[in-house]
Parts: structure tokens; sequence; C-alpha cells
């Protein structure tokens, strides 16, 4: 993960199919294109979210958690969603505490772009690291 972002906006060669690719595996996380940017749907416990967020050249980190090992990642990101059956601590260190993760809350979050809605300024793509959907 040394030097330049490996991920460009624009592809920089001749394209053979366009919007093929839905799935980006790397040694440090697991990224889904999506039409609102890239999500991070693993991450490898040998790197943190600011090494992603440096690798990728993301401006913006959201993630989701619901259990004590994620109080780390979310006072790491730049906005963290706890569901509302999160752990008591890990809903005191969200940003934003979302309803039941069997209600798929985290989902309908994601497809709502709640994100660009709280900050307009942010228009960019975010990785947003789900740590259980």
């Amino acid at each position: 993960a040394k030097g330049n972002p490996k991920i460009f906006e624009k592809c920089r060669l001749p394209l053979t199919a366009s919007h093929c690719v839905n799935k980006i595996i790397t040694e440090m996380c697991v990224l889904e294109v999506t039409e609102n940017g890239l999500l991070m749907t693993e991450i490898n416990p040998e790197f943190t979210v600011e090494q992603v967020k440096a690798a990728t050249g993301a401006e913006r980190v959201v993630v989701f958690g619901d259990n004590l090992n994620d109080i780390p990642m979310m006072r790491a990101a730049d906005w963290s969603v706890a569901v509302e059956n999160a752990y008591s601590e890990v809903k005191l260190a969200a940003s934003e505490v979302i309803g039941l993760n069997t209600d798929d809350a985290v989902v309908k979050w994601i497809k709502e772009d709640r994100f660009r809605l709280k900050s307009p300024q942010i228009h960019s793509s975010k990785i947003q690291s789900p740590s259980k959907l």
C-alpha cells in the first residue's frame, strides 16, 4: 500500500466493457462498487481504517458497528453509525444510532445515502465499513 492510491476514479485504459466491476479485493480490504461509491465490507485486521483511507484516496470514511471491537474503528472514522441493538458503549461512541440490524437499518441507511444528506459538502466516494451486515 505504498505510493499513490491504486483505485482510480476514471479508467486510464481503453474500455472493453463498462460497469462490469462490482467487487475489489485487496490485501487490505474488500470493497464493493456501488452507485454511491465504494462500500468496504471487510477489513484485514492487520490494517487500520486510516491506512485503507490513505491507500484508496477516500476523503471520508463511514463505519457501522454493533460490538465492542468496533469502537476503535468508529473513533477513527469520519462518521460512525451504531444499530439500535448494539452494546450501549458502541452507541455512545457512534455519531449516530439507527434502527435494528434485523430490520435492515444499515442497508436502508446506505441506500438513502444519509451521510451525504447530513453533510452536503461531502460528494466524493466514501468508504463504509460495516462490521456486521
